[in-house]
């Protein structure tokens, strides 16, 4: 009943429409003049403030947001019309220069501030930190204290959220789900498959997203956009790097090209990782290098003022991907991913016409084709090569719905995904004839689910924000196995619910939040065979999926100069699915392996801790730090969790001129210690737990003119061996690293 009289009471409220006359007055305690301050509206006009902070605006046709930009171009202020009473002033209270104002879709599904997103999130754009020379997608997340990225080999790069990774995370490209049925509870290599050459933001979200985006990211959601076509000349651009240490470099060509009605933006990479050297004593790491290229081709066209169509093309090839745990270990002499693919296409209609039932929706439809093949030689078995390829093709479609009241923002859609895998194996002795075996999963299984959901974010008064959202999903799982098991069908339904509550005055930002998150099992999960870092795998029809309610309260803090967020969180999870020793075909051991099964086997529950702090000396230069602590149990045994990340952050300061960038950041972890019996069993994981680490970067980038720029970085200037927990590999030992961007 409540939900009922908050609903009529915000659909009813009159707001600013277009054709109106608004006037906007502007108030600051710190700003005396606004002279060169700028209104940005959404058909990208411009209108020049008053030195007294006055504008008169007239509301464009089909407008929904404006932008305020200072003498500098910095974000100031972003708002909705919606948001306040229609036939009156307007006044905006215009907060400090320190605030970060970037725009992030993840946390609801639409665009709005990170400063006043419910969940906490952390954004990195690329474009903004140019002196940065990073080849691998992953490599952007290593300098962020919520995300441990593990790598049991380099071709890996598995981000680790608040305690858990794998398919707990939910990984995505411009709103299309990369999940999918194959996709490992265990540390994986699928965020490399992402091109980063294409990239304009990358948006962590910390926490359940089972509402926006159902099954999976039980840790978080990790959400890649990639750079939208902007009109302008024909440009073509060229980026290359090398690593001083191992000769590792990648070479990337560009193109854009557009005007007023369409544009397209185009890439081709290469890169060339060698054998990663760390620092002593072990410097070499064999089993490392491999060979991928990537491209992309980015389309888009606006039907009209209010209509525009998006076409998004990636495509990413690995081949000879060494798994290195398992050859460094002696289990095997050979095992490399190859090939490894993956292409997405989607199309999606954004429209920004005002309707009754909604003022802004967006619809998608996109295929994620995925082949992973594997060829391994066991020590066990030196004369027999075996080979498996397995192959997912998703069909996906989308909708997501925006209304805009004057007290409340509404958000609806649904989404649909379903995947076809096929999977196939050989086996070939002795370098004779290749003999057809199973594959690593039923050849013509599937997976397929299917969501509904609503969420409303209502303004109680001008300072407490309630935020509610519902969502009922529904998966389906089918395969059949070789006797006695046979056919497998495993349905299963979960509603979601999350609730926030937030307040804002002044200076500061307060929410109060608590969601619930789900993972349906998938194929690797119930249905998968094969070698594994422990072992070997066997199937487990009957697992059923793991629920979690997470609880957590973040504080928000800016001043002129400074700007602090910090969150605090407890997550509960119920029919936690780990690895426990299992049978296959009635025996402990396959082959001389001993023999896994992933099985619904307790509760948990991991409490965390982080926080950020950003200081502006200037507008030149700048200091940043981060840390996050998590400390995570499986209750009913009293043991910890499987790779728990140590306590750990980063310190960084930044000095920015015209031509030049100088920068330099400190990363540092503690000791991981508190192992659970499958870490100590792991052989990626030292013997008593990994050690703690602190390693200097030094990075410099000099624009010789508007077309040309060179980067240098002096990575782990002293050194240090080092590695992340979990990981296999150790970092790079010291090197130089050579960046060049060149356009014409």
């Amino acid at each position: 009943m409540v939900f009922s009289f908050l609903l009529t009471l915000t659909l009813f409220t009159e707001s600013p429409q277009p054709g109106d006359t608004v006037r906007l007055h502007l108030k600051s305690q710190k700003v005396t003049s606004f002279a060169d301050w700028v209104l940005l509206l959404d058909d990208n006009s411009r209108l020049a403030i008053a030195i007294s902070g006055q504008v008169d605006v007239l509301i464009p046709e089909n407008s929904h947001t404006f932008e305020l930009l200072d003498a500098e171009g910095r974000s100031r202020f972003l708002g909705l019309w919606q948001h306040f009473p229609r036939g009156q002033e307007l006044t905006l209270e215009v907060p400090p220069a320190s605030m970060i104002l970037q725009q992030v879709v993840s946390a609801s599904r639409i665009a709005e501030s990170v400063w006043t997103a419910p969940s906490e999130i952390e954004v990195i754009r690329p474009d903004e930190e140019t002196e940065r020379t990073t080849s691998q997608t992953s490599d952007w997340l290593k300098e962020q204290a919520e995300v441990v990225l593990q790598k049991t080999n380099l071709g890996g790069g598995s981000p680790i959220m608040r305690g858990v990774s794998g398919n707990r995370i939910l990984l995505m490209v411009d709103g299309f789900r990369l999940n999918n049925a194959i996709y490992r509870l265990g540390l994986n290599q699928y965020l490399n498959t992402v091109p980063g050459s294409q990239l304009e933001q990358i948006e962590m979200v910390s926490g359940p997203t089972g509402v926006q985006y159902g099954s999976d990211g039980l840790g978080g959601t990790i959400h890649l956009r990639t750079a939208d076509p902007q009109a302008g000349p024909l440009k073509f651009g060229y980026q290359g790097q090398i690593s001083s240490a191992d000769q590792t470099n990648g070479h990337t060509l560009t193109s854009t090209y557009g005007n007023d009605r369409w544009a397209f933006n185009a890439h081709i990479s290469y890169n060339d990782y060698q054998d990663l050297r760390a620092a002593s004593p072990v410097s070499d790491q064999a089993a490392t290098g491999y060979d991928a290229w990537d491209g992309s081709l980015n389309f888009s066209y606006s039907i009209n003022d209010s209509l525009r169509l998006r076409a998004i093309n990636t495509y990413s090839r690995a081949t000879d991907v060494p798994r290195t745990d398992r050859i460094s270990s002696g289990r095997d002499l050979l095992w490399n991913y190859t090939p490894q693919i993956q292409q997405l296409s989607g199309l999606r209609l954004e429209s920004t016409k005002q309707r009754p039932w909604a003022d802004y929706f967006e619809v998608g439809i996109g295929y994620l084709y995925q082949r992973e093949g594997t060829e391994r030689i066991s020590a066990g078995n030196p004369d027999r090569l075996d080979i498996t390829d397995s192959v997912v093709d998703t069909l996906q479609t989308n909708a997501t719905f925006r209304k805009i009241t004057q007290r409340a923002v509404f958000v609806y859609g649904m989404d649909f995904q379903s995947d076809a895998v096929g999977s196939s194996g050989q086996r070939i002795t002795n370098g004779g004839v290749p003999q057809a075996q199973p594959g690593k999963f039923p050849d013509d299984s599937s997976f397929e689910s299917l969501g509904f959901f609503f969420s409303a974010d209502f303004a109680l008064t001008d300072h407490h924000h309630l935020r509610a959202g519902l969502r009922q999903s529904f998966t389906r799982l089918e395969g059949t196995l070789a006797q006695p098991i046979g056919q497998v069908r495993q349905e299963n339904d979960q509603l979601t619910p999350s609730l926030s509550w937030s307040w804002e005055k002044a200076q500061w930002w307060v929410s109060l939040g608590a969601s619930q998150g789900f993972r349906a099992p998938n194929l690797e999960d119930s249905l998968a065979i094969g070698p594994s870092n422990q072992g070997f795998d066997a199937p487990n029809p009957n697992i059923e999926p793991e629920l979690l309610w997470s609880y957590e309260a973040t504080v928000r803090w800016r001043s002129e100069r400074n700007i602090l967020s910090a969150t605090a969180y407890t997550s509960r999870y119920e029919d936690l699915i780990e690895k426990v020793p299992g049978t296959y075909r009635g025996e402990a051991e396959f082959e001389g392996e001993p023999v896994f099964i992933l099985d619904n086997v307790d509760a948990a529950r991991i409490d965390g801790v982080s926080a950020s702090f950003r200081h502006s000396f200037s507008k030149r230069m700048s200091m940043w730090s981060d840390a996050s602590w998590v400390y995570g149990t499986q209750t009913s045994r009293n043991e910890p969790t499987s790779r728990q990340p140590p306590l750990r952050g980063n310190f960084g300061f930044r000095y920015e001129r015209a031509k030049q960038i100088l920068s330099t950041v400190w990363s540092w972890a503690d000791n991981q210690d508190r192992l659970s019996p499958s870490d100590i069993a792991d052989s990626r994981i030292p013997e008593g737990g990994t050690p703690g680490y602190g390693v200097l970067h030094l990075r410099a980038r000099h624009q010789f003119t508007k077309d040309l720029g060179l980067s240098l970085s002096l990575e782990n200037l002293f050194d240090k061996l080092y590695k992340q927990h979990g990981s296999e590999i150790y970092e790079p030992g010291r090197r130089l690293l050579l960046g060049i961007q060149a356009r014409w």
